[in-house]
């Protein structure tokens, strides 16, 4: 089996490159690794087309780095004729979350809804491996790269076994929480055993030595100047509470059942306000909760929130937070969540740091504590909304602002430093 990766090739990564390799792979070898984010569907047509008409040979025994790659030829009484290439069968191994709705992360209505699930999973994971890999590391552009890929990944929606589909075949692996690595190699490997004739499947033996062998693994290092180059401190412009929600998902439920003391005027002026956000591309692509600000690292309370802040998002496991999103709230300008009820998770590691974090957060702070939705245009600046919720939430504001209260809507999140 080969395997070649896109972020070992040299130089600056290009399809072409990659595609080449993957070629170059089949001379040696029957079954190839293309191991690249193939998430977009030209990702994956790419890789069919270069592959479909390779002129490969049937195996004949053992790899050779000389191998012929065109179908020897055998003679007859009657005619000479070649050996048909085996066909060159591509199966996609498919990285699937559920989002808190158990709506499939790829088969959101609309290119922002994502799951911030899969973005906080991700995110930990890049946090805790640091700078061991080629080109994205914790504490440069990370976050932004992390979501990009999220909110642009496309499904692989052609597999009906027709000439003009993606790939021959997909296997689904759940992103989860908890490592479950073992077991997800075991899932790709029983597949290709029964995909591909002949192919022995390896002992569980073999398999956990091979999962240990690659949690071990240390990516080869850029030179020094590239390093530095693309490397830069971590030092984020906020720390805020990351809830793992699906924000739009969340909102188009609630305004598609309304509850019934709500008033009717509000639920239309809400959904309307909703509809424009969503058709102008106006839905934060970021929901989060802030908790403070680099700007105010000048207040000695702000300080030492940034501190205890930095603290639990560097911790290997931080805990989680829950909350109620109480209410929501629009005056013409911005919709927000209002949060309620913030507290820290049962069973969360951490539990007395996360305590006193929350132990500093007075009754005034917490009424401004909020998720915006979004703003009615670019001249609507985003931090508005605290200004908003926290007059709804003291009884002081006027009659332009509206406000469906919500019923039961409880989320979890955690502590992240964003640079976005």
């Amino acid at each position: 089996m080969g395997h070649t990766q896109s972020d070992d090739i040299p130089g600056k990564p290009s399809a072409s490159k990659f595609l080449q390799t993957v070629e170059d792979c089949f001379k040696s070898y029957d079954i190839v690794f293309a191991d690249r984010n193939n998430h977009l569907t030209k990702h994956r047509v790419e890789i069919k087309e270069r592959v479909q008409n390779l002129d490969k040979p049937k195996s004949q025994g053992k790899k050779s780095k000389n191998r012929q790659t065109s179908p020897p030829k055998i003679t007859t009484a009657d005619e000479e004729f070649p050996i048909q290439p085996a066909p060159i069968k591509i199966l996609a191994i498919k990285w699937e979350v559920k989002s808190p709705s158990g709506i499939d992360s790829y088969q959101e209505e609309e290119a922002g809804e994502r799951a911030e699930e899969m973005f906080r999973i991700c995110n930990d994971r890049i946090r805790q491996r640091g700078t061991n890999h080629q080109n994205l590391h914790y504490g440069s552009e990370h976050e932004r790269v992390l979501r990009t890929f999220i909110r642009e990944a496309q499904p692989i929606d052609r597999l009906d076994g027709g000439d003009d589909d993606e790939v021959d075949d997909a296997l689904t692996i759940e992103v989860k929480d908890e490592d479950t690595l073992e077991e997800d190699v075991k899932k790709v490997v029983n597949r290709l055993v029964e995909l591909v004739k002949g192919l022995k499947r390896p002992s569980d033996e073999a398999i956990k030595a091979a999962v240990e062998a690659a949690k071990n693994y240390q990516a080869p290092k850029k030179a020094e100047e590239e390093m530095i180059k693309s490397f830069r401190e971590f030092s984020p412009r906020y720390f805020a509470i990351d809830p793992d929600i699906n924000l739009c998902d969340l909102i188009k439920k609630a305004l598609a059942s309304p509850q019934e003391e709500w008033d009717q005027d509000d639920l239309e002026e809400m959904r309307a306000f909703f509809k424009n956000l969503r058709e102008e591309d106006r839905v934060t692509s970021n929901p989060h909760i802030t908790i403070v600000h680099k700007s105010e690292l000048g207040d000695e309370w702000c300080k030492a929130i940034w501190d205890m802040c930095m603290k639990l998002y560097k911790d290997i496991n931080p805990p989680f937070f829950t909350f109620r999103l109480g209410a929501l709230v629009e005056d013409g300008d911005i919709m927000a969540l209002t949060v309620d009820d913030l507290d820290v998770a049962e069973g969360a590691e951490n539990i007395e740091e996360a305590k006193a974090l929350l132990a500093e957060f007075s009754k005034t702070f917490r009424k401004k504590l909020h998720i915006t939705v979004g703003t009615r245009d670019e001249s609507v600046k985003p931090f508005l909304a605290q200004a908003m919720v926290y007059s709804w939430n003291s009884g002081k504001s006027g009659s332009e602002v509206k406000a469906l209260k919500l019923k039961d809507v409880v989320a979890v999140g955690r502590v992240r430093g964003s640079y976005v």
